[in-house]
Parts: structure tokens; sequence; C-alpha cells
């Protein structure tokens, strides 16, 4: 992304509407750009002002009548033929509108501007999730894989397949998986960010015996596996998200352990599962 581009999709970043993609996308080059990472800190630092102190107050009739005939304006079809993501181009036109509307007669006060734009954010998170879809699968050998790891969540599923060690002790986990897989994963409890471990087992994948830990995030399980990296490229890769069949998986590589991360659960709680991971593999 150039910093054009970065520029329109700073406020539904900090917004939180934003597909995964996009977020590690924008993320990478707000580490690597000053100048976009100031603009970034001066709008986080208005929200914050708007937000300091306000009410939180319901949309008005007229508004709600608005955005309803205009999702319903929107065909489903669409969803094919739009790449990535359209919240963020839906919600620079709801924004425009509103604008506009303001500009001919109506006055908002500051609070009801603050609903305002809660609600507009609100109508660009559903009309988004009718086109919502992450990064295109991976083609040969890492597609075969993803399938595996979404197979092998689904199986878990099943009664008696979840763990074959239940524990949130990663003192007692951990070395459970000794003498079981060729690479043993980061393993620790994060209930406090609302992520708790349930447990461990021993899974195959690639017809490799590998580790699976699953952790519980309010009503959704989530399996994370650790493989053998293949290659010596594969070393300390940024994380990439994938959708297959309604499940969401997250990979990345950190030095000899290919990570991957599958759930129903929405693809930015597994970004937040990824990044409690990586802090723990520094410690």
């Amino acid at each position: 992304m150039d910093c054009e581009r970065i520029a329109i999709l700073l406020n539904a970043y900090i917004d939180g509407e934003l597909d995964l993609s996009s977020t590690l996308t924008l993320e990478s080059h707000l580490a690597g750009c000053r100048a976009c990472r100031q603009k970034y800190e001066r709008l986080l630092a208005l929200t914050a002002d708007l937000r300091s102190g306000l009410e939180r107050h319901a949309a008005p009739a007229d508004l709600r009548e608005r955005m309803t005939l205009m999702l319903a304006a929107r065909p489903l079809a669409r969803q094919e033929a739009l790449p990535q993501v359209a919240a963020a181009p839906v919600d620079l036109a709801a924004r425009r509108d509103e604008s506009k509307q303001a500009q001919t007669g109506r006055q908002w006060n500051r609070r009801q501007l603050f609903a305002l734009a809660a609600s507009v954010a609100g109508v660009a998170v559903i009309s988004g999730a009718t086109s919502y879809w992450l990064a295109p699968h991976r083609e040969g050998e890492d597609q075969k894989l993803a399938e595996e790891v979404v197979a092998s969540h689904i199986r878990s599923l099943m009664a008696g397949h979840l763990t074959d060690i239940a524990s949130s002790d990663q003192h007692t986990i951990k070395p459970w998986f000794d003498g079981k897989v060729d690479v043993a994963p980061t393993v620790a409890d994060y209930a406090p960010q609302g992520f708790s471990l349930v447990g461990g087992r021993l899974d195959y994948l690639d017809r490799r015996p590998v580790a699976a830990l699953v952790y519980r995030h309010r009503a959704h399980l989530i399996n994370v596996f650790a493989c053998p990296v293949m290659t010596a490229e594969e070393h300390d890769t940024r994380p990439e998200a994938i959708t297959i069949r309604g499940y969401n998986l997250l990979y990345w590589t950190a030095g000899d352990i290919t990570y991957w991360v599958v759930s129903d659960t929405g693809s930015a709680d597994l970004l937040t599962l990824h990044n409690l991971v990586q802090e723990t593999s520094r410690t």
C-alpha cells in the first residue's frame, strides 16, 4: 500500500473495520513510514477526545431507515465480484452523504455526531460482511495442508477427540509432548486475555505427528497446530490469513515451527492469539 491508500484506510483501521489481510499490510506500512504513523497517532488522539465523557445514543430513526434502504439495495451477488473487503469504501460513502446533509441545513451537536459516526461504522461492518474475504488460497502444498488443518479441526470437535491431555497448566502440557513430536510449541494459558488453555493432543498433518493446543475464546474453540518448517527460507514469516469452508485460518513461521491457527471465531481474534504466542515465544 502507498501512503495515499493508507490515509484512506486509517479511519476504518481505528474503528476495527478492516479485514485481517488489510490490517497486517497497513500495520507493516505504519511500522516503516513515520509520516503515516504520525497521521495515525493524530487520528487516534482525536478519536479518544471525541469518546471521552460522551454518552452512547441510538441513531435517529430517519438515519436507520436510510441505512436499511441502502443495505437492501446492495445485491448479495456482489460478494463474488468484490476483491477482498468493501468496508472502507462503503464507510467513506456514508460519511460523505451525511456530511452533505449536515451542510444543507440539519445541525448536529457533538453527541449526535458521535452517535452518527458509531451508527455508520456499524453499517460498514454489516455491509462488509457480505463481501468479506481474506487473502487468496495458497496453491499446491500450502493449500493441501490448509485443507488438512481444517479437517483436523472439525474432527477434533467430535466427542472425545478434542484433547489427549486436559489441563490449563503449561508445565503439564509442554512436557507431555516430549518424544512425541519433532518440535515443541510455545505453550501458555492466556485466560486473562480471553484465551483459556483447554489442553493438548497429538495430531497428524502432512503424514507427520504434530502438537495441537486447544484454546477456548468465549463460545469458540481454537486449534493451534505446531509443524516443523519445510525449508530454511520459511523461518520467521509474517502471518497470512485464509478462509476455508467457513473457518478462518492464520499461519506463520517462528524459528523452526510453522503455526496454524484455525477456528470459526473472527480473524481478528486469531490475530490477537498470534500476537500473544509471539510475545511468549520471545520471552
